[in-house]
């Protein structure tokens, strides 16, 4: 058997452009026609590569710091920006943090505070996740992230515990 299949994982947020939006004098035109979806899009993809990005920079300071501090592999970066753009629109985004065993970590917490969930990425193909909503059982386990139908659980718990 060979090695199992690896998302096309790509250095996503590196190439991200981030424009600034003008703001517009009521009347004017818009130079783009955008629908604000898009826009909203554009917007939370371009937080979540900034997010990242902060962290790259703090595990960096850290590492330096402290030579026990464990790196975040670049892997890691590009797993988290390609989950959170499969989980963007439908999920919102989760606080993002980095491990100090050396991955990348999500969280989403119940709006009506009966709940969390939380997301693992290492750079390894790995999604490990825990959600637990009120008083329903908790959904957790550890997927590949090249097979996102086997997330399916996973994303289902975090969109109702979002909802």
């Amino acid at each position: 058997m060979g090695s199992p299949t690896r998302p096309t994982v790509t250095s996503y947020y590196h190439r991200l452009q981030v424009h600034e939006n003008v703001p517009q004098i009521v009347g004017s035109k818009s130079k783009r026609d955008e629908s604000s979806a898009a826009r909203l899009s554009f917007t939370w993809l371009g937080d979540a590569a900034q997010q990242l990005q902060e962290i790259r920079l703090e595990v960096e300071e850290a590492c330096e710091l402290d030579s026990e501090t464990e790196v975040v592999p670049e892997s890691a970066y590009d797993e988290a920006y390609f989950l959170l753009n499969v989980l963007h629109p439908v999920i919102p985004m989760p606080d993002i943090m980095w491990l100090e065993d050396g991955g990348i970590g999500f969280e989403w917490i119940a709006q009506r505070g009966k709940g969390i969930g939380t997301i693992s990425l290492y750079g390894d193909n790995r999604v490990i996740y825990g959600i637990s909503l009120g008083n329903r059982p908790r959904v957790k386990g550890t997927r590949a992230l090249s097979d996102l139908a086997a997330l399916g659980d996973c994303f289902a718990a975090l969109f109702c515990l979002c909802s």
